[in-house]
This record gives C-alpha cells, sequence and structure tokens, in this order.
C-alpha cells in the first residue's frame, strides 16, 4: 500500500484511462473533474470540491482534470499501472 500526492494545474485534462488497482482519493485542494466512459465529454464529469474523497474501482475507464489548480491525496495498494484507451 502507498499515497501519493498529484497535483493537476488548471485547466490539464487527462484523456481517458484506467489503473490496475483500486485508488482511494482525497482532493485535498481545489475541484477534481472526473467522469466515466471511453469519451471525453468534459460535461459528463462530475465535480468533487475539496474535502471530498472518492473511490476509482480497478479496470474503470475514467478521465479527469480540473479547471481550478487541485491537488489530490491517493490511497494504492499496488502494483500500479495506468493505462489509456486508444
Amino acid at each position: 500500500m502507498f499515497t501519493y500526492a498529484f497535483f493537476i494545474p488548471a485547466g490539464v485534462f487527462d484523456a481517458p484511462h484506467h489503473h490496475i488497482a483500486d485508488a482511494h482519493l482525497h482532493v485535498a485542494y481545489g475541484e477534481l473533474m472526473l467522469g466515466y466512459g471511453t469519451s471525453f465529454i468534459k460535461g459528463d464529469a462530475d465535480r468533487f470540491p475539496a474535502g471530498s474523497f472518492l473511490f476509482v474501482p480497478a479496470h474503470a475507464i475514467h478521465f479527469d482534470g480540473a479547471e481550478e489548480d487541485t491537488v489530490l491525496i491517493g490511497t494504492v495498494t499496488g502494483p500500479w499501472n495506468t493505462q489509456y484507451w486508444s
């Protein structure tokens, strides 16, 4: 098990992808936008403000990003890998 901090600069979004392990996330600062599916459709993303806790299951295809500077704290039981949807 490990914990990581992840900074998302304002305006940055990640293409649809999945991870090989469950992720437990805490939005420490800012607001995370997270949506599920194989197509990046920004309007389909849910918003999670600072203080939110989320669970992203292993192999769930999702996209994420932020419109404002955002910091996430994640906890995962490894191994860990990110695979982008092609």
